[in-house]
């Protein structure tokens, strides 16, 4: 919301901090990296709200329909209990949050005190990262305590069926480009003389929100699976991959309206020739479409919403 400033001593501002440029209001190339900088930071915080967030909110404690923890594969178990010991040695705490931080320890130890009964309860530090900071092996790392098999390249994969243009013919490596915007994350947080540009930074919400997207169609994939007690899930380490997937459902913004095709096995050899060529239905905006695909929707299958540019706009997955 735009609101009326009040006035501002220029020139006083000018001399303290050379933020302004001295003929304009303008922001010097110092004040603009300043400003990138801290954009940077924000968007990734961000990023890594969504992340732990959603781990929250998959493993949530009040659904009882998981199975005992001694029914995970032995492998997955000795992930996850290491995950939540290295993830409790390394939170950071401030000291105002001390009743969190009890809370907190009061819940993993229930989880720990029922790893060999009938509980279903599943602490979310099975799939956090260690620190401060998410990292890009620590966000496969999560992942992979989900039974995913290989991450980055289950990325990758939903990635360039998904998401990638018809019309690029460039591949773009989603774990590289992650990782750079990582490297690039910590340097405008702790080196100040790192510069931002407005075009490095204007390419950051665009790469965080592609990972965000193949990262949450494998989370919500291997926590449906678990929920569900699917018995290759149960029985065979590193079973989720998008291959599991056999439709998913992509919502297209056009000129004057909004069409849904559904995709096929999409991750199989033939995707090309599979899933409908023409829409299935097609309404005259998003909203009123979206019921009707989401009746359709089934299992793992997820939604889409894409631009008429091949933009990712929303999406919904199967929890």
């Amino acid at each position: 919301m735009l609101v009326s400033s009040p006035p501002v001593n220029w020139s006083s501002i000018r001399d303290s901090s050379g933020l302004i440029a001295k003929e304009s209001n303008a922001l010097t190339e110092k004040a603009a990296s300043l400003v990138c900088k801290g954009l940077m930071v924000a968007s990734f915080n961000a990023f890594e709200s969504f992340v732990e967030n959603r781990w929250v909110e998959l493993l949530n404690k009040g659904h009882s329909n998981y199975p005992a923890f001694q029914d995970l594969p032995e492998e997955t178990q000795m992930k996850m209990l290491r995950n939540v010991v290295a993830v409790l040695g390394s939170y950071h705490f401030e000291r105002k949050q001390l009743a969190v931080f009890k809370n907190q320890l009061i819940d993993v130890g229930h989880f720990f005190a029922n790893v060999n009964t009938g509980s279903g309860f599943v602490h979310p530090f099975v799939a956090r990262w260690k620190g401060s900071n998410i990292t890009v092996d620590e966000l496969a790392k999560g992942l992979s305590c989900l039974n995913v098999s290989q991450p980055w390249k289950s990325m990758q994969s939903i990635y360039d069926v998904v998401l990638k243009p018809p019309s690029t013919s460039a591949a773009v490596n989603l774990r590289g480009v992650f990782k750079d915007t990582v490297e690039d994350r910590h340097t405008a947080a702790h080196e100040m003389q790192t510069v931002i540009t407005r075009l490095a930074l204007s390419e950051v919400p665009g790469i965080l929100r592609n990972v965000a997207f193949c990262f949450d169609i494998l989370a919500s994939s291997a926590v449906y699976l678990m929920r569900t007690a699917n018995h290759a899930y149960l029985s065979k380490p590193n079973y989720v991959e998008p291959s599991l997937v056999s439709k998913y459902w992509e919502i297209r913004k056009r000129e004057n309206d909004a069409a849904a095709y559904d995709r096929k096995d999409p991750f199989s050899a033939t995707a090309c020739s599979n899933g409908s060529v023409r829409a299935r239905k097609v309404e005259a905006d998003v909203q009123r479409l979206l019921p009707w695909v989401r009746s359709k929707r089934q299992g793992m299958e997820f939604i889409v919403e894409l631009s008429s540019t091949d933009m990712l706009l929303n999406w919904e997955t199967c929890i």
